[in-house]
């Protein structure tokens, strides 16, 4: 429920046999309010019409209970909310309290807590009294001088409760005496006066420090000093008296006329002279805020406890700041989903994009927070946007892997399955690998929008792939060994120049981290100085305190009080010592976030410096190892080049069977492809590599006598047909006949067979 909707005034507190009580519904209203509040209160004795003003006041002449007996209707402390009638977009918030001295009241603490409440939640208070300002007058307004032991300023107020009184200028609202029923004439030595200045005449000190005088002057005093600003109003009797227990439904044309003029003065100068309700530091109250104070001053209260203002402040900052944070994060994440499309090409484009992001989060949180105590709160926001804007960073390297690796696995998977199926497996065919390996690296290079895990990720894979590279280059016979040295090289060579690229673009993203680290500190400092406005409004207050106090100063002066002069001035002292510390926070703000940015960045270039060295050990630990690996290789390959030429056709036939005979692999069995279970399990338990020799032609033509000569089956008949002469013709001749071969010397037949089983 909004003030637009508020049809009547709810209870706000109230007292249950004996205890203050919250009431919940006029808390969710509070809840609503997200504008400034204006709060009026009123207080005074039960039946002296203060709820008929502030009806008026609410633009209704219904609303309030007036009550028209002895007893009292208004219990505890009524709220209604209503749109300011001359401050567009804020709220009135009018604070009816019980009367005060009821006849039905058992406990006079309560009144007292009640008068309390009223001037700690308003920012203009009004004393509704009867009649003339006299010493009855003033004896009934005693609460006045009991505040400094109903309320405290600080939560290590000073012992003398005088020097408190700057203290409770700060927070106290403007005062205004409404004086009702006022018959009397306004004038003084038989010249007329104004009601302000009766008031004024009214707090004048009596000279003198007897028991009489003190009491005479205690309650003058108290409102001299607690209350910054003073205002008066007089009240004609509405009309007579008979007619009073109808004044709710009569028209102004049935009132007296003067009063009526009198309620109009008075409710004009309410809408027009009541500030926004502000508490220390130039903090401006709205709905939540105010519900805020209510809790924390009942809850004190109730507790036993003394409500202070300080301790209200700093609770109600504790709950704010840290929903300003969270506003300011959610902001962050708004404006940062809103822009930011992953992966970004470049990591300059992701960190401009936090910067403008962060920025305006910093103003949220500036804007929105108070009382921000060693800057604790905006210290948990920098660490926060720091959290978030690391997990955009490892969001951004993830997007960018996945795409990359999705995009090398559509261009190179060609190249792949060329290699499965053996087409670079031939003299000349790692050059062409090479070949067709650079025009897929150059296609990939030219695909926009990688991101910035895009040269890594190629090195991974390139990298993932050595073995195969490998592989072809040993099975590539017509290099020379020269020219194999010569690929080595050219590897050590790439392969360090990758990893020194990929150090070079560390370094470049480290030193971009850190001068975002540095701006992002610059940044707090900057908008933080920007605002300073709580630190000028509280000079400025304390400034307007200081130029009370000197008036009152002088004021005293003239009249002789030399005592009470001489306790003002050691005030003044104070304020002035404030105003000079105060005016020194900023500097102590900026040396403060500047000291933590240094040590925050000093850590930061250890903490980096530890992992660029790690990662360079790791590059060159991996560059050392695929180095020996290729070396290795190479080293076996030129080995097993000089040894080929001195095996004999014995030596190649010397393999011993890991089966004894062969078995089904793959059988067509009416038109259907099985695989043998058998032959499955027999491969699962070899764990060398293998190298797979398949032959295939037209039957009857000698495969399998090939297949077991491989197989290393009948060697020794295979020894004796090669040394008879009658055999190794027989042989010649089937095979001449059978591989449909032209007839040819016994020689290129030997020659043949040797050289087919050598190369296999």
């Amino acid at each position: 429920m909004t003030s637009d909707h508020m049809p009547g005034p709810v209870c706000l507190i109230e007292n249950i046999d004996g205890k203050l009580m919250v009431n919940q519904e006029a808390l969710t209203i509070l809840s609503a309010l997200t504008q400034p509040v204006v709060v009026v209160a009123i207080v005074g004795l039960y039946r002296t019409g203060k709820s008929y003003l502030m009806n008026k006041l609410a633009g209704k002449k219904q609303g309030f209970s007036l009550g028209s007996t002895v007893q009292s209707h208004t219990k505890g402390i009524w709220m209604w909310c209503v749109p300011h009638p001359e401050k567009p977009n804020h709220t009135l918030v009018l604070l009816d309290t019980q009367g005060l001295g009821g006849v039905e009241k058992e406990d006079n603490e309560n009144d007292s807590w009640i008068f309390a409440l009223a001037i700690l939640l308003s920012s203009t208070f009004i004393y509704n009294s009867m009649g003339a300002i006299n010493q009855q007058a003033m004896d009934q307004l005693h609460y006045v001088t009991e505040l400094t032991n109903q309320i405290r300023a600080k939560s290590s107020p000073d012992s003398n409760e005088v020097e408190d009184s700057a203290d409770f200028v700060r927070f106290f609202p403007d005062f205004v005496w409404a004086l009702r029923d006022w018959i009397l004439k306004l004038e003084a030595d038989g010249q007329s006066i104004t009601a302000d200045k009766y008031l004024e005449n009214s707090l004048k000190l009596k000279p003198g420090t007897s028991q009489e005088e003190k009491i005479f002057n205690l309650p003058r005093v108290c409102i001299q000093k607690f209350f910054p600003k003073k205002k008066c109003f007089v009240f004609h009797p509405p009309t007579k008296w008979k007619k009073l227990v109808h004044l709710e439904t009569l028209q102004d044309d049935e009132l007296d006329s003067e009063f009526v003029q009198q309620v109009a003065e008075f409710s004009s100068y309410i809408f027009s002279h009541s500030k926004i309700k502000i508490l220390s530091g130039g903090i401006k109250v709205n709905g939540p805020r105010l519900k805020s104070l209510v809790l924390t001053y009942v809850n004190a209260i109730s507790n036993g406890s003394l409500p202070c203002i300080e301790n209200a402040v700093l609770a109600l900052a504790q709950i704010e700041n840290s929903a300003t944070v969270q506003k300011a994060i959610a902001h962050y994440d708004q404006q940062m989903g809103q822009k930011v499309q992953l992966p970004t090409e470049t990591f300059q484009e992701l960190l401009d994009l936090h910067r403008a992001s962060e920025k305006e989060a910093i103003g949220v949180f500036i804007r929105n927070s108070f009382k921000d105590i060693n800057h604790l709160f905006q210290k948990e926001l920098a660490a926060q946007l720091e959290k978030k804007w690391n997990d955009f960073c490892e969001k951004n390297l993830r997007a960018s892997s996945d795409h990359c690796l999705a995009l090398l696995q559509d261009i190179f998977s060609p190249l792949e399955e060329e290699v499965k199926q053996g087409v670079y497996s031939k003299p000349g065919g790692y050059r062409l690998f090479i070949q067709k390996t650079q025009e897929l690296k150059k296609k990939y290079l030219q695909e926009p929008r990688k991101g910035i895990q895009a040269e890594e990720i190629l090195q991974k894979y390139l990298m993932s792939k050595e073995s195969v590279t490998d592989a072809i280059l040993q099975t590539d016979l017509t290099l020379t060994e020269k020219e194999k040295e010569t690929e080595v090289e050219r590897v050590k060579a790439e392969s360090a120049q990758a990893t020194a690229k990929m150090l070079k673009e560390m370094q470049i993203k480290h030193q971009q981290l850190m001068e975002q680290k540095e701006k992002s500190h610059q940044e707090h400092v900057k908008q933080l100085t920007e605002k300073m406005e709580d630190k000028n409004q509280l000079l400025a207050q304390q400034e307007s305190i200081l130029a009370l106090k000197l008036q009152e100063q002088e004021q005293l002066l003239k009249e002789g009080f030399k005592e009470e002069r001489i306790k003002l001035q050691k005030e003044i002292q104070d304020l002035q010592m404030r105003s000079i510390e105060t005016s020194t926070s900023v500097k102590l703000v900026i040396a403060e976030f500047a000291q933590d940015a240094k040590k925050m960045l000093e850590e930061m270039q250890i903490k980096y410096q530890q992992m660029m060295e790690q990662k360079e050990k790791c590059h060159q630990k991996h560059v050392n190892q695929f180095i020996e690996k290729m070396e290795r290789d190479t080293e076996q390959l030129f080995t097993e080049q000089n040894r080929t030429p001195a095996l004999n056709f014995q030596e190649i036939m010397t393999f011993r069977p890991i089966m004894m005979a062969p078995i089904c692999l793959v059988e067509n069995h009416k038109e259907q492809l099985t695989v043998n279970p058998s032959a499955l399990k027999i491969l699962d338990e070899i764990t060398q590599p293998v190298v797979v020799v398949a032959i295939a032609g037209l039957y009857r033509t000698g495969k399998s006598y090939l297949m077991n000569l491989l197989a290393g089956q009948n060697r020794e008949a295979m020894r004796m047909e090669l040394t008879e002469e009658r055999k190794r013709e027989k042989y010649r001749g089937k095979i001449q006949q059978r591989l449909m071969y032209p007839p040819r010397s016994r020689q290129d037949i030997d020659d043949s067979l040797k050289g087919s089983l050598q190369s296999i």
